[in-house]
């Protein structure tokens, strides 16, 4: 009887030393890496860089190794200009418009690549070319109608003074760019009847060369192209 109370004296001793121990919290040794998502919750991406996740063997990269947050696209809207320095120097559809410049009517200088990154028709005329004087009003609405858009029309006569130019746009208004083919590039590119028209879409690619007058529905027929609509 001794040898059993003794023995239930001795368990009661043990069981309240064991309740008053509180339990001590245990390092882990491997703490779960935060970007599986178990562990504590990533970071947000400070400073212009992203969490780094694990690579293929679910290796962490070290700090400092963050990917930089790529810009936005289309944060700016400045158009690109043109590495002018391999363009050819001929004319040929499917290629880059040469770049090159020619005498303002209004005076001064223009410069091709002023134009190029909008829907641009390159147009050489004169006036003593009947079918030239028939397709302009025909240009003229088509201005009218698509300017808003930026459109733009490049008009250089190859047969007549400026002072000649500048009497005849009295009595038929061109409401864009003219200017006079001093260089004579409408035959260094191997043209030989006018009128002749080039257009031009945004990227600077000739997508049509057309010789003889234009009417209005000529004109919209190309209009997907020339304003890189048919690549959409």
């Amino acid at each position: 009887m001794k040898k059993l109370s003794l023995i239930i004296v001795c368990i009661m001793l043990l069981a309240l030393s064991l309740g008053c121990n509180k339990a001590e919290p245990v390092e882990d040794d491997n703490p779960l890496p935060t970007s599986t998502g178990l562990g504590q919750p990533a970071t947000p991406a400070e400073h212009g860089t992203v969490p780094a996740t694990p690579d293929g063997n679910g290796t962490i990269p070290p700090a400092g190794s963050e990917s930089p947050i790529a810009p936005e696209q289309g944060a700016s809207s400045t158009p690109q200009k043109r590495d002018t320095t391999n363009l050819p120097t001929g004319v040929k559809q499917g290629a880059q418009l040469p770049t090159f410049t020619f005498p303002l009517l209004a005076g001064g200088e223009g410069n091709i690549e002023d134009y190029i990154g909008k829907p641009l028709m390159l147009n050489f005329w004169g006036i003593d070319c009947p079918p030239c004087k028939e397709e302009l009003p025909e240009f003229v609405k088509y201005y009218d109608k698509y300017k808003g858009e930026g459109l733009e029309i490049v008009s250089l006569n190859i047969d007549s003074t400026p002072e000649e130019q500048k009497a005849f746009l009295k009595t038929q208004p061109m409401p864009w760019v003219t200017g006079y083919d001093k260089d004579g590039l409408f035959k260094k590119w191997g043209y030989r009847g006018i009128p002749t028209t080039i257009f031009v879409d945004p990227t600077g690619t000739v997508i049509e060369i057309h010789l003889g007058g234009m009417t209005l529905n000529d004109l919209e027929a190309i209009k997907p192209r020339l304003f890189g609509e048919a690549a959409k």
